[in-house]
């Protein structure tokens, strides 16, 4: 006599998906009451971060102010900025001993 179980086929992987899905939620009751994040609240956190870093990377260097907008003590100072680059572009084309290129560095230094 051989009985046929195939009717419990399905039973047996309504069973097991039970049986997962219950486990899952137990893992996630117990992470957050261990305050544990689970991988996808730090992927999330991890994406947040880098668009706040983005944002403010944008921010930071965004389009420069127009020249004429700047205070005057500022455009002076970027008026010497830019005078001291092109001595030092100057120094740095040019042919010179390297003695001499020390005292010029050094003369720069003093101003």
């Amino acid at each position: 006599m051989h009985i046929h179980l195939g009717f419990l086929t399905p039973l047996l992987w309504i069973a097991v998906a039970f049986v997962a899905i219950q486990l899952r939620h137990r893992r996630k009751m117990e992470r957050m009451r261990l305050g544990i994040s689970s991988p996808r609240e730090r992927l999330h956190d991890i994406g947040e971060r880098l668009r706040d870093t983005g944002e403010r990377m944008r921010d930071r260097y965004a389009t420069p102010q127009a020249e004429s907008d700047l205070p005057s003590a500022d455009r002076r100072e970027l008026e010497a900025l830019r005078e001291r680059v092109k001595v030092l572009e100057r120094i740095a084309t040019e042919d010179r001993k390297p003695l001499e290129l020390a005292r010029e560095i050094e003369a720069l230094r003093d101003r």
